[in-house]
């Protein structure tokens, strides 16, 4: 199996550059403005590189004093596009979390919902299941996983292991397996993406 680290530090300078650095919490652009253009530009060069339809991968941050905590688990299960088109849609469906991350602040949120606009439709909760991402400083993936087990079990398997990350909060189990019930390649990954992530280089966002 191959294991990749992409570290989120150039999209968090990015949006940086774009707000000509201010500290305060800016507006959040809107879609097809030039400002979420070069967010999205950069996003898509940082997996530009990536191949492989099956996979699983993890958003985690890596603090300066080492501290780590996993985010969200996910797997491409269903994505027919593979993990790049996975990764692509959730940089262009969740672009808000990396504001919130980067001004430290929920008030993108309200103004997320709106931008949805679809009458008689209350996304609310499709806003603040999204937010609950906010936070990762890299994303590590794995992929030629072994054909014999699925990537949804090893996202589950992963999902329980990692203490139920925030946000997979809809996807945790309601009983958690034993241990002897987990499939051996979902410990298999988790000890090595542990290991992985011990050698992560930190960065302040």
């Amino acid at each position: 199996m191959d294991y990749v680290i992409i570290s989120l530090k150039s999209l968090y300078e990015t949006i940086n550059k774009i707000h000509g650095y201010q500290k305060l919490p800016p507006q959040l652009p809107r879609r097809g403005t030039s400002m979420y253009q070069q967010y999205f530009s950069e996003s898509l060069r940082l997996i530009s590189n990536i191949k492989g339809k099956r996979a699983v991968y993890l958003w985690f941050y890596k603090g300066l004093d080492e501290f780590y905590e996993p985010i969200y688990v996910g797997e491409t299960y269903r994505s027919e596009r593979g993990l790049k088109g996975r990764f692509s849609d959730e940089f262009k469906q969740w672009y808000h979390i990396f504001w919130m991350t980067k001004y430290n602040t929920d008030k993108y949120e309200p103004e997320v919902i709106k931008m949805y606009n679809t009458p008689n439709v209350d996304y609310t909760d499709i806003v603040k299941n999204q937010s609950l991402k906010k936070g990762a400083s890299h994303i590590i993936y794995v992929t030629n996983i072994t054909d014999d087990v699925s990537t949804k079990i090893i996202q589950d398997d992963l999902i329980q292991l990692f203490n139920n990350p925030r946000g997979n909060a809809k996807d945790k189990r309601k009983v958690p397996l034993p241990d002897e019930k987990l499939h051996h390649v979902s410990k298999e990954i988790y000890k090595e993406l542990l290991n992985r992530i011990k050698k992560v280089k930190s960065y302040s966002i």
